[in-house]
């Protein structure tokens, strides 16, 4: 059983490198949850869901987001789901 909704064909999906990766970036930037959606427009859940279970796989474009409010590179948070680094222009 999946733990995310397929996204359209073409979107990149992406998980966290490790339990903890992201509250830790979170706590570092001073940010809460509810902040960073404000921030990056990505939904509570789905930034509590990441930061929570590191294989719920989110969209590359909301990863970015997320990373780049945090002050840090995607690839610190993110890889793709076969652990293969992001590709950053």
């Amino acid at each position: 059983m999946s733990t995310t909704a397929p996204l359209p064909h073409g979107v990149a999906v992406v998980v966290t490198r490790g339990p903890g990766v992201v509250d830790e970036a979170i706590d570092k930037a001073g940010l809460s949850i509810r902040a960073l959606e404000a921030v990056t427009g990505v939904s509570r859940s789905t930034i509590s869901n990441v930061a929570a279970k590191p294989a719920y796989g989110i969209a590359k474009d909301k990863a970015e987001r997320i990373a780049d409010a945090l002050g840090v590179e995607v690839n610190d948070l993110f890889m793709h789901r076969d652990g293969a680094p992001l590709a950053t222009a």
